[in-house]
């Protein structure tokens, strides 16, 4: 049974492999998906501080 080690890597299978993950990365639009998972997440911290800090304040004035 071969195994495979890093002896047995070659820089071909390297630029095929890095080549290969370019071009599903781009395919699949992936910086266009991490765009608007920031901007939502952005969006969604504002009425979750805003929350947090009105239950904080009436807490604290206990």
């Amino acid at each position: 049974m071969a195994t495979s080690s890093p002896r047995n890597f070659h820089v071909g299978d390297l630029k095929e492999l890095s080549g290969s993950i370019l071009y599903r990365f781009h395919d699949d639009q992936c910086l266009r998906i991490a765009a608007s998972l920031s901007y939502t997440t952005l969006l969604s911290l504002v009425p979750l501080l805003a929350i947090s800090f009105a239950i904080f304040f009436s807490f604290s004035c206990l």
